[in-house]
């Protein structure tokens, strides 16, 4: 019961904190992402140091996190996509020569530490970036991916809860079933596409030239795709945990765990619909 305060209070306070940057966009939202990203950097060096000591080489990759956000950040607002792979380049060039320096560090680990949380962070600030205007684009796109998110997650501990009998991963994360990971793939189907046509996000994910049972057939495969793949990022994460021997990334959060344990899966879901709006947006230029 506690437990359940404490994770209550937290969360009440996270969304106070995180709707109205969320909703106004612009420089305080890269800002405060940024610092997550950062932060969940700092909780991979943590998880992968453990009892060991911090030299400069955790410093300088948890700074060159910061940068990689930033630059990423960046080049998709102004669409310069080579740049991007440019910079992506120079990242693992920089990962190769801290490998040869320090050579008992892992390259999986480098890579995490560097990437993972700046692109899902970066992505998700990009599309919110999108249009401008109080009723923009950006937003509506943003509340779409929150709502495929919230409706997997909710619908798939309450159902895997009462109904889950076979488990999806036992060695990754115990409590998720099959039963519960198709109920959530199901109500992400339903409320985020009722969403997209409720409010014309549409327009913003698939333009204006399809007609309209091609949409919905588009938004049912997008949502169901985005809604495994919020099932993965949170699998991903576990896995990363149990390797560690580690319940939580951290306790920023009292009873949530680490910046990594409340973002995992809006990471995976962010970086491939930004992937997905950006293949729209080149071809619509064509």
């Amino acid at each position: 019961m506690k437990d359940l305060k404490k994770r209550t209070i937290t969360a009440i306070v996270l969304l106070a904190v995180l709707l109205p940057i969320a909703f106004f966009g612009s420089i305080p939202l890269y800002i405060v992402f940024g610092m997550l990203s950062i932060g969940a950097a700092w909780e991979l060096e943590r998880l992968f140091k453990q009892e060991e000591k911090w030299g400069i080489v955790n410093i300088v990759l948890i700074s060159i996190n910061g940068l990689m956000y930033t630059g990423l950040l960046v080049f998709l607002i102004f669409k310069l996509y080579l740049w991007i792979l440019i910079l992506l380049a120079i990242g693992l060039a920089i990962m190769s020569v801290i490998k040869i320096i320090k050579r008992d560090l892992k390259c999986s680990n480098l890579l995490l530490t560097i990437f993972y949380p700046s692109i899902g962070f970066a992505s998700f600030s990009y599309l919110r970036s999108l249009e401008t205007g109080l009723y923009r684009g950006g937003l509506l796109v943003v509340v779409y991916l929150f709502l495929v998110c919230v409706s997997t997650d909710t619908a798939a501990y309450f159902i895997g809860s009462k109904f889950g009998k076979h488990k999806l991963a036992p060695k990754i994360s115990p409590n998720k079933t099959i039963e519960g990971s198709l109920a959530g793939t199901i109500a992400a189907l339903i409320i985020p596409t009722l969403f997209v046509f409720l409010t014309g996000t549409n327009k913003y994910l698939f333009g204006t030239e399809f007609k309209l049972w091609y949409q919905i057939l588009l938004c049912a495969i997008l949502s169901i795709s985005l809604s495994i793949l919020d099932e993965t990022g949170d699998l991903f994460a576990s896995s990363i945990k149990r390797r560690y021997n580690a319940k939580d990334y951290s306790q920023i959060f009292p009873g949530h765990g680490g910046i990594l344990d409340r973002f995992d899966s809006y990471l995976f879901v962010s970086f491939f619909l930004t992937i997905y709006v950006t293949i729209i947006s080149v071809c619509a230029a064509l």
